[in-house]
């Protein structure tokens, strides 16, 4: 295990580092992990849109409960990363940066 936590405890470092350099550490936690799944997840997409159904079903987001989820997703639009998708339903959106 001690070489496990090791290896973990370097890979939380690179992740600060770039988190840092991307100009992510004025996000939370939560508004990082849903910009990280809604990544993966537009990235199989035909169109880049991604439902908040598939974010919430996403292995970095199934423990984080539905009202922290919503208020990260709505200061996330606020501060412009995302946005709901055009000509779609509000529960749709699109990476803005």
């Amino acid at each position: 295990m001690p070489a496990a936590l090791g290896h973990i405890a370097h890979l939380r470092e690179l992740l600060h580092e770039l988190e840092n350099e991307a100009g992510l550490l004025d996000l939370s936690e939560v508004e990082r992990l849903i910009l990280y799944a809604m990544n993966r997840i537009a990235a199989a997409s035909e169109d880049g849109t991604v439902r908040t159904d598939e974010m919430r079903a996403h292995v970095l987001l199934t423990s984080v409960t539905q009202p922290t989820f919503y208020r990260a997703l709505r200061t996330l639009r606020d501060k412009r990363y995302v946005d709901i998708a055009p000509n779609a339903r509000t529960k749709t959106y699109v990476l803005t940066r």
